[in-house]
């Protein structure tokens, strides 16, 4: 072919010559148009279109159109897969087509006799292409099967590299790869071009890598290349290049989640179990690694041979990491719980079980430190120490259990003399004091730590604690000050790429409303919804309907406020986050009571309370106490006091300030109570509140 179009171009002046092909021809004045997968919207339009070919009754609606979105995305949005994919619409339904594809691309086929043969198949197809390839092609592309994700130039030549395949050579033999179209070029911008292989591509090198009998030692060099990429993580988190490295990392999540679970069907698991340890803090800031701790604790089933100190620091990671799957979840560092929540989370249905699990995150974290102990290693101990109190600080832990796990780990520091650990040290000793209710020595202590690990460039563990220090001064009624905390630790986490993030701006727009800017907690909203548009996970699309359906009740958009904080409460009802779904309720009940309707505000408002009364977290049962002290106070101005004596009396044991809208509630259900049953019986009916246990609420606001 570049024959004759040489002879062509060269021979007629004014002859413009357009060739399709694998690879250019490589002729002088040759201009190259790469062909990209398409748009997404576009193969789905695609799809339906060969699909309505196939079978007359096709129809691309709701129902269909999420399983068509997986088929497309699933074969990598290329034509002539989703054409001949497409064609099998005939026999089965685009769900059982995207279920098929997970497990086996031989679907993607047709029997038509108007295709060449090698168009009949994919496997034909791709089979065809690399009959073309020399040996060294060959053997480098089903090497490069072993990547998920993307790959870059220097981890094939970790990767891939032997006698067989000289490093020197690796560039040259990508490159040709790249030319004939049997890799991608994902991206080229900045200093770093990185490549993957599509979907039809990956699955037919695989089995060309396993017919070679090179699939083990591949996946082994694969698993050890990320262990030595991440051995460096979590000292470059809290050091100055943390976005760098947060970066680095959020690139190979696809490969991370492939080397772990060849560590748990057949791999290395004392690797595997490294590269759990490695990424360990990462996984907890970031909250974009799924089932990091689940897979963590197979692997140590699996990796019993493995090192005392890589032992404990697995089970010292799998106890924190735990905090989103445990029954006990608390107001501590609450942000990061939800976004753990959502991490160690998969869809929900009516059928599936609640998130909150088993888990003896406790038990984990107590056996981390006992290991840690008897190594006779100071740094290990101080280090399982330090992560536990965190861990136990986040399930709110007795405050005297924290203390003590603090001043061991001080007295560690008096030889160790490490100025990270001596923050950190001063920022557990924070928690402890918000744990025991302590708030103003809380709020100094934690902004004392703050400082401390941003002079050492370490504002990621700052931002870390920017979110406590925001959750404290909320309980202190400090509404500009929580806010800009928020922000501090919002920017860290949005420049890095966490997806615990999209959490922290929908606790700012909680915040921003409860501060009375009303417009731009709506915006907030707004953009935290937008960036937790479906697929995504639910419990942080929870988190985001949630904090917008309060910023519109507040606005008194009230139609969008119903079907946001409606939408919020089913994901929460279904993961069993049950505290979360108390606030849906209180919202709902405010919602409902703008309306005028009395009675669903009441329903809603109960139900908060007995939903903040089995969580047990005092400041929660206040708010909801108060909410329904609002909606109940014309029909029983009585309870309304009551309930308004006993919220009153634990604000003041906790230290919780409420804002002026808050007081102002509180001030007008007691004038309102007053007009109808006197001054006197509303004194007497708040001192008999402010004697009940908040345990007993439910049985006092029954119905």
């Amino acid at each position: 072919a570049a024959a004759v179009v040489s002879a062509v171009v060269r021979s007629c002046p004014g002859v413009t010559v357009l060739a399709t092909s694998r690879e250019p021809l490589g002729l002088p004045g040759e201009c190259v148009r790469v062909l990209e997968p398409l748009e997404l919207d576009e193969a789905m339009l695609l799809f339906a279109s060969r699909a309505m070919d196939s079978d007359g009754g096709f129809v691309l609606d709701d129902t269909t159109r999420p399983a068509v979105a997986a088929i497309c995305s699933n074969v990598d949005r290329l034509p002539l897969a989703i054409e001949l994919t497409a064609a099998r619409t005939r026999a089965f339904s685009p769900v059982q087509l995207a279920d098929l594809l997970q497990h086996r691309f031989g679907v993607v086929s047709t029997s038509s006799s108007g295709r060449p043969k090698r168009q009949q198949t994919m496997q034909a197809a791709v089979d065809w292409s690399f009959d073309l390839l020399f040996d060294e092609e060959r053997t480098l592309l089903a090497r490069l099967s072993v990547f998920s994700g993307g790959f870059t130039l220097d981890a094939v030549s970790a990767v891939c590299a032997d006698d067989a395949l000289p490093a020197e050579d690796i560039d040259v033999l990508l490159a040709r790869l790249v030319d004939k179209s049997l890799v991608a070029t994902e991206r080229r911008s900045g200093s770093t071009a990185r490549f993957r292989l599509l979907r039809p591509v990956a699955d037919y090198a695989a089995v060309r890598l396993d017919q070679a009998g090179d699939t083990a030692i591949i996946r082994a060099r694969h698993l050890r290349w990320l262990v030595d990429l991440t051995a460096g993580l979590t000292a470059g988190l809290r050091g100055p290049a943390k976005i760098a490295w947060a970066h680095r990392v959020n690139a190979e999540l696809a490969n991370l989640a492939q080397a772990a679970h060849w560590g748990l069907t057949g791999g290395d698991p004392v690797d595997a179990l490294q590269l759990g340890v490695n990424i360990g803090w990462y996984a907890f800031l970031s909250a974009n690694v799924h089932d990091d701790e689940p897979v963590m604790l197979q692997l140590l089933e699996r990796a019993g041979d493995a090192p005392v100190a890589l032992r404990c620091r697995a089970l010292m990671w799998s106890g924190l990491l735990s905090i989103g799957r445990t029954a006990r979840r608390t107001w501590a560092l609450d942000a990061i719980d939800v976004a753990r929540t959502a991490a160690t989370g998969g869809t929900p249905s009516a059928a599936t079980a609640p998130i909150a699990s088993a888990i003896d995150g406790v038990g984990l974290t107590n056996e981390a430190i006992a290991l840690a102990r008897s190594t006779n290693d100071a740094a290990l101990l101080l280090e399982a120490l330090a992560i536990g109190s965190l861990h136990f600080a986040a399930i709110g832990n007795l405050p005297d259990v924290l203390r003590a796990m603090n001043d061991k780990s001080r007295a560690l520091l008096e030889t160790a003399d490490d100025p990270w650990y001596a923050a950190m040290i001063s920022a557990l000793d924070g928690l402890a004091a918000y744990v025991a209710g302590e708030l103003e020595l809380s709020m100094t202590t934690l902004r004392r730590a703050i400082d401390a690990f941003r002079k050492l460039g370490d504002d990621g563990t700052a931002a870390l604690f920017e979110i406590s220090f925001s959750e404290v001064a909320e309980l202190r009624g400090d509404m500009s000050g929580a806010a800009a905390a928020m922000e501090q630790a919002l920017d860290v986490g949005t420049e890095a790429g966490f997806r615990s993030s999209t959490v922290l701006r929908a606790v700012l727009c909680w915040l921003t409303g409860r501060n009375g800017e009303i417009e731009r907690a709506v915006e907030l909203g707004r953009e935290v919804v937008a960036l937790a548009h479906q697929p995504f996970n639910p419990v942080i699309r929870a988190q985001a309907l949630f904090a917008l359906g309060v910023a519109e009740t507040h606005a008194g958009l009230h139609a969008d406020a119903a079907v946001h904080l409606g939408e919020a409460l089913v994901v929460h009802q279904q993961v069993g986050m049950v505290r979360e779904t108390a606030m849906d309720h209180r919202h709902l009940g405010h919602l409902r009571r703008q309306l005028g309707d009395v009675d669903e505000a009441i329903t809603h408002q109960r139900r908060a309370v007995e939903l903040a009364v089995e969580v047990g977290l005092p400041w929660t049962v206040m708010l909801a106490a108060r909410s329904l002290a609002e909606a109940i106070v014309d029909r029983d101005p009585d309870l309304a006091c009551r309930l308004l004596g006993n919220a009153e009396s634990l604000s003041s044991i906790f230290g919780y300030l409420p804002t002026a809208d808050e007081r102002k509630l509180v001030d007008d259900t007691l004038s309102a109570a007053t007009a109808k049953i006197g001054a006197a019986a509303v004194r007497r009916a708040t001192k008999e509140g402010a004697r009940v246990p908040y345990a007993d609420l439910p049985t006092l606001v029954a119905g």
